[in-house]
Parts: structure tokens; sequence; C-alpha cells
């Protein structure tokens, strides 16, 4: 392990260096620079440096890195966007090995090879989703077998599945909010930015939507990206009509995103790696098996009651 230099850069260096080493949607340089923009503070971006050069990039709000949700949680800034909680990887270059002279919680067990100062959290474990048909870790014949019938089920009420690209992002907003408030009677965290997140990272935006008889009805918010030999879904919320509960629609759409997932993987020779964030839902179970999230330095109470 070498001895390392953290020096500040700038915007243009962070995102090259992104661009040079990869790193998870909730890093990506375009995400940052609109969160900065809204939220009127200042993302410090930092190099790390050792004899061979610049090795790693770590963005910071404050002290901590910054990651997911919680962090915007933490420091109150819960309402600009909802941008998840699933695991972050920090750029780095793929041989280096470094301790992190900084605070941060969320990290993925992706970069323990890369940070050499990085402790299991015990508050919580990420949940990735369980392959259909490609993965070490698969749901049950048996659970394959009903969500196919319960697909069936779906297109036999003139159900039609959709790519999220066949709505312009000011369609994808105004159907997705209106699904999302007819379910839960109020609208999303960040429902005034919405679409700005949406226009600026719509390269991102992933999976498919349902229809019934064309009208939408179930939409799961998903931004992916290529982490090394990884595609990595990040799931942040969903949006269901309740009054097709009796469909599972619900769960018919996870069906059909997590394939979608595994048939873009399986053409790129890439794995899937599709989080749903931690494990704070029942539902989660059925879908997801558990891995381990990481922290470095101190922890903080992100978990706020």
């Amino acid at each position: 392990m070498d001895a390392i230099v953290t020096s500040i850069i700038s915007s243009h260096e962070y995102e090259e260096l992104f661009h040079t080493y990869g790193g998870s949607f909730n890093t990506h340089p375009r995400l940052l620079a609109l969160l900065e923009e809204l939220t009127g503070r200042p993302v410090v971006y930092t190099g790390i440096y050792t004899n061979d050069g610049y090795v790693a990039s770590v963005p910071l709000w404050e002290s901590n890195i910054l990651s997911n949700m919680m962090i915007m949680n933490f420091l109150g800034l819960s309402k600009v966007f909802d941008i998840g909680q699933s695991e972050t990887v920090l750029p780095f270059r793929r041989d280096a090995t470094v301790a992190l002279p900084m605070i941060g919680a969320f990290l993925s067990e992706i970069s323990v090879p890369n940070i050499s100062n990085m402790q299991e959290d015990d508050r919580f474990r990420f949940m990735l989703a369980k392959g259909v048909d490609r993965g070490e870790v698969r749901i049950s014949k048996k659970a394959k077998g009903n969500r196919g019938r319960e697909v069936k089920k779906v297109v036999a009420e003139n159900g039609t599945f959709h790519s999220v690209s066949d709505l312009s992002v000011k369609e994808f907003s105004d159907e997705y909010k209106r699904v999302y408030v007819s379910r839960r009677h109020q609208l999303p965290d960040g429902h005034e930015n919405f679409e700005k997140f949406l226009d600026q990272l719509d390269e991102f935006r992933f999976g498919k939507f349902l229809a019934i008889n064309n009208q939408p009805v179930a939409f799961d918010l998903l931004f992916a990206n290529t982490v090394n030999d990884q595609l990595c879904v990040n799931f942040i919320n969903s949006a269901y009509d309740q009054s097709h509960d009796a469909l599972s629609i619900g769960s018919v759409l996870k069906f059909e995103n997590i394939k979608a997932a595994e048939q873009i993987a399986a053409e790129q020779d890439l794995n899937v790696r599709y989080c749903f964030g931690r494990n704070k839902a029942a539902y989660k179970s059925i879908w997801c098996y558990e891995v381990p999230a990481y922290y470095v330095g101190r922890r903080r109470p992100f978990f706020r009651q």
C-alpha cells in the first residue's frame, strides 16, 4: 500500500478520473453537479495521489463522502430529490489500495480491494436482486413460474410493457407522479425538480413501465450505469396504480425489469448488480439477497428516527 497525498481537484479533473476509473451512478459527475446546483452546497472534489499519480477521487459534502440519500437526509437536503440508498462505488484505479482519510458510509463490497480501512457496517446490509436466468443467486423455479403466470394474466388484461425511453422526459415525469399520487396520496420527494433531474440524467434512465389499455399503471424509477464489469442498476422508488392490485402489477414489473437488465448484461458480457438499497422492507426479502455494506472513518448517525 503506497503513501498517499490528498488534494483538492477541480470538477473537470474529477470527471476525467471518473470516466477513467468508473464509479456508481450516485458518484457520477453529472449528478453531483446537479445536486450542487439545486442545493447551493458546493461539492468538494478530492484526488488521491500516490507515486503512480492519481489513483482515486472522492466527492465530499463537508467531511462526508457524498454517497446517497442518507447523507442528504443527514444534511437536511432530503426534499431536493430522491437519489436512493444504493451502494456507492468511488472512482478507483482497479489495482490501487489506499486508506481513505474521510468519513463515509454506504460503500460497496466492490471497493474492498481498493480501500484498506473499510469496515463492515452492522447497522444494515444492501439488498441485491436475485437473478431470473443469470447470476449465482437466483429466484426459485417455483417463484419464476409464479411470476411468469402473473405476466400472462396481465397481458390477458391488455397489459403491455414499454421501454421508459418511449416516453419523453416530461411524459415520464407527469405519468410517474400521477401514478405515485394515486397510491400514496402525496407527491414524491423532490417533485419540483423531478423533470430537471430526468432531463439531465436521461441517459441513465432504465427499464420498462407497464400500461393497461394503453394507460401507464406501474413504474420503477431506475438508473443504471456500468462499473468495471458490472451493469449496476439502482432502484430509487416505484409507483403503482392500486386499482390494479389484483394483477400484482408491482411484482410483474420488477420481474420484467430484472430480466431486461439480465438481457442487456448478457449482450455486453457484464454481470448484473441490481441494488434495492438497504434491507428495510419485507418485500425485499422475496426479491433479494443480502450483501455487506461498509464505512470508513467515524460512523455518522445517518439513521434518524
